[in-house]
């Protein structure tokens, strides 16, 4: 060990040995290695980290390509709902990785850094969107006098601002009620709604 500790606990010297014969800088962090108290403890992941990964963005890519499809087609794909599952799919494991590897990390997760990040990162063009759909559906029926759009984006955006979309509007209802879906101004909040509720509850 090329390091020295003084009277206050400090590390001194460049460099230090760790369990297994690693070697690491005094200033750099080390994961930690998981031990018998860790296991009685909590799970602790030994997964490499994750890093970016192309492929993800791939099949993120082709999704959303799906997506604008059908909504500019209005033409019902076959299973197109697999699509929507995996973005679900891909969202959930990136999420529970960051969790995982922040925990094997530090010790621990701070759920008030992770619903920051989730917020800045989501609220500002969320709210951007349902205050430009707001004002255009308000400007629609003042020249039209569509009195039933202003209405549908009233509702839209006051479920779409709590997060409570697909509860108070579900969506494809009609497959097990029948009837045609009903065509609304923010329809696809639905899905970002769904995912905010594992943010907060599968979390």
């Amino acid at each position: 060990m090329d390091a020295r500790r003084d009277d206050t606990g400090k590390v001194s010297g460049s460099l230090v040995e760790v369990a297994g014969g690693a070697r690491v800088g005094a200033g750099e962090v080390q994961p930690r290695d998981p031990g018998p108290a860790d296991a009685a403890d909590h799970f602790v992941s030994r997964a490499p980290k994750l890093g970016y990964a192309p492929p993800l963005d791939g099949m993120r890519g082709l999704g959303v390509m799906l997506v604008i499809l059908v909504h500019a087609t209005f033409v019902p794909f076959a299973s197109f709902a697999l699509v929507v599952d995996m973005f679900f799919v891909i969202s959930g494991f990136l999420i529970t990785t960051l969790l995982l590897e922040e925990d094997r990390r530090s010790g621990t997760v701070s759920l008030r850094r992770f619903y920051t990040r989730r917020a800045l990162r989501l609220l500002p063009m969320a709210y951007l969107v349902l205050a430009g759909t707001l004002v255009a559906s308000l400007a629609v029926h003042l020249l039209t006098d569509n009195r039933e759009l202003l209405d549908k984006a009233i509702s839209d955006v006051m479920a779409g601002g709590a997060y409570v979309y697909h509860i108070v509007h579900p969506v494809h209802i009609e497959l097990a009620e029948g009837g045609d879906a009903v065509i609304r101004p923010l329809i696809q909040l639905w899905s970002l709604s769904v995912e905010e509720h594992f943010y907060v509850f599968g979390v």
